[in-house]
């Protein structure tokens, strides 16, 4: 299990710090320096700490290290034009590091389409403050449906670069997929089957699987036949994936 070992004082100096730890692409290193994780954290003095932080609601804001994992697992999957499904998306900040991982890589690609991120979380508390923390962190913009048309006049863009969606985690969000990335933020025993299928072919998720204090960070990948392959990353600890009434009385 990776250990609480990247800290900073800084936004830019945690990324740098969890560079050593984490190798990680100059694309997603880019990432996470744009989303500073102060503006994602109640207790702001902790912000740049490498471990995971209290943000209500029987939820939390995972340790940076696992945050640059999941990024740099799932970097190669995202293209250009891509999609991103965040599921338990929580304050909001790994939600703005895909965003900002995607728009990287639409500035270098060739792809007419600006893709999307979509983060679903099913506590309305959580959503309301996820967009307030986004809006802070100068991601406004990003909510809007570009204005692109062809030649011929028509829409080109069906989505905003970034949603943030009030909804059940375990029915992913359809009307968004198929996804070339899925990232899921707390513990399932089992991998909702939704989620399977809303994965494109060629696509990557990644998820902690297993009961509560024996989770496993599982890689999966679907091939272009739907067939599927599983890897084990690390040992995790993660908060279940649970109803919003199991979470609220916990």
């Amino acid at each position: 299990m990776l250990g609480w070992i990247s800290s900073g004082g800084s936004n830019s100096e945690l990324v740098e710090n969890l560079a050593v730890h984490v190798p990680l692409s100059p694309q997603v290193a880019g990432a996470m320096k744009l989303v500073d994780r102060a503006n994602y954290c109640r207790d702001k003095s902790l912000a740049y700490k490498d471990s995971p932080q209290i943000i209500g609601f029987g939820a939390t804001i995972s340790a940076p290290h696992m945050h640059a994992l999941a990024l740099q697992t799932l970097d190669l999957y995202l293209p250009p034009g891509g999609s991103v499904l965040d599921v338990g998306s929580g304050s909001g900040y790994l939600t703005a590091c895909f965003a900002e991982l995607l728009q990287s890589k639409n500035r270098g690609g060739s792809s007419e389409s600006q893709g999307h991120v979509v983060g679903i979380e099913h506590i309305p508390e959580l959503v309301g403050w996820s967009i307030a923390n986004l809006e802070l962190d100068g991601k406004k913009d990003y909510f809007q449906v570009p204005s692109a048309v062809t030649s011929d006049g028509q829409c080109t863009a069906k989505h905003a670069l970034l949603s943030i969606i009030e909804g059940d985690g375990y029915q992913g969000y359809a009307p968004g997929g198929p996804y070339n990335v899925i990232h899921v933020g707390a513990a399932v025993e089992n991998v909702p089957t939704p989620l399977v299928d809303q994965l494109k072919p060629g696509g990557c998720m990644v998820v902690p699987v297993g009961p509560q204090g024996r989770q496993e960070y599982l890689k999966i990948t679907k091939g272009p036949d739907a067939a599927l392959e599983q890897e084990i990353i690390t040992s995790v600890r993660y908060v279940p994936l649970t109803s919003r009434r199991a979470q609220l009385s916990s």
